[in-house]
């Protein structure tokens, strides 16, 4: 671990997020990804204010110390866990770089860190009670958020235990999101970080269309009718088979 050291005392009335009071990442190599750009400008400010250097995207032949990141999805975040293979490379959210400056020095990683589905919002179809119960308890332990409902702009992978119902056809008409089998969920948690979409279809004979594969919206070809009329939101149907 990089060295912790204090620096300079600052103007308490003067320090703001990005003017630490201590040299909290004195020394250490930060990856920050996985948020919007303004959110990333600020993290770095953050961290070389404190003394440490950041960067947004992985340094050929040399790994970061430390990863802040959003979004388990995040190129640069699943670049190192490749790359590093057997060595740990701690992940934590922006709330540990907002801790440490409280703190006036580097805290713990627990309770910070990034997990295999965090940043993702995932919702199910097809399962039964038990089983959507205990798909939720799997998604929230490994970082992910469940949703009952199927968003069109929010959710990020619909999950099918067959292709088949309202939400696995919205899903696919909308465009907007990842649609994958159970089995994806189990080899993201292997990884350590969300497992290739494309190998892990529903059972249909047929490759679906996925969020990385849906052209921009200036050049998205006209919707069928069905889609264009269809709900932004799809409930949970409580005690169905499309739940």
């Amino acid at each position: 671990m990089a060295s912790r050291g204090t620096g300079s005392h600052l103007d308490s009335d003067k320090t703001t997020c990005t003017q630490p009071n201590y040299a909290c990442f004195e020394s250490t190599r930060v990856l920050v990804c996985g948020y919007p750009a303004e959110e990333l400008q600020e993290l770095k400010e953050t961290i070389e204010a404190g003394g440490g250097k950041a960067y947004t995207k992985l340094a050929r032949g040399q790994l970061p110390q430390i990863i802040v990141c959003g979004s388990a999805a995040d190129k640069p975040y699943k670049d190192v866990r490749k790359q590093a293979g057997g060595s740990i490379v701690p992940a934590v959210s922006k709330q540990w770089v907002e801790e440490c400056n409280r703190a006036k020095g580097q805290v713990p990683y627990t309770g910070f860190e990034v997990k295999a589905l965090t940043g993702l919002i995932i919702s199910i179809t097809n399962f039964n009670a038990v089983e959507r119960g205990n798909l939720q308890q799997t998604i929230e332990q490994y970082g992910g958020s469940y949703s009952a409902e199927l968003y069109k702009d929010r959710c990020t992978h619909l999950i099918c235990k067959t292709a088949t119902g309202n939400k696995y056809r919205a899903a696919i008409n909308w465009r907007t999101m990842h649609v994958v089998n159970e089995a994806w969920i189990h080899a993201s948690i292997r990884l350590g970080y969300p497992a290739p979409e494309e190998s892990h279809h529903p059972h249909t004979g047929q490759p679906l269309a996925t969020a990385s594969s849906v052209p921009a919206a200036s050049t998205t070809a006209a919707a069928p009718a069905r889609a264009a009329t269809a709900p932004a939101v799809l409930p949970s149907i409580t005690g169905g088979a499309n739940s």
